[in-house]
């Protein structure tokens, strides 16, 4: 993963280097499952004064347009919520290439 390919943006939250270290070490593993993924924006935002909760949405494009979001009181479990959900959107993604490749076969 190069950092051209991953945008951030925070919005009334900081992150500490730990956290930060984290999320890339996990969208790093987005880019491993799927290789064609080729660019992901962070929108990490704390919400309420001061921020009681975080919400993080990712946006991903990997041959076709992903988007998952999660609200938690804290970014690491906003942040696991919404890359499981990419995840399993791309793991639906490839089950159906998977699928309808063998359907052509049978034909």
């Amino acid at each position: 993963m190069s950092e051209d390919q991953v945008r951030y943006e925070l919005h009334g939250v900081e992150l500490t280097d730990r956290q930060r270290e984290k999320m890339s070490l996990k969208l790093n593993k987005l880019f491993k499952f799927d290789a064609s993924v080729s660019t992901v924006d962070v929108n990490i935002r704390g919400i309420g004064e001061p921020a009681r909760s975080v919400s993080v949405e990712i946006r991903m494009n990997a041959k076709g347009d992903f988007f998952a979001s999660k609200e938690s009181p804290t970014f690491e479990e906003a942040l696991d919520g919404a890359l499981e959900a990419l995840h399993r959107q791309l793991e639906k993604r490839s089950g159906k290439r998977i699928q309808n490749r063998g359907a052509e076969v049978n034909e």
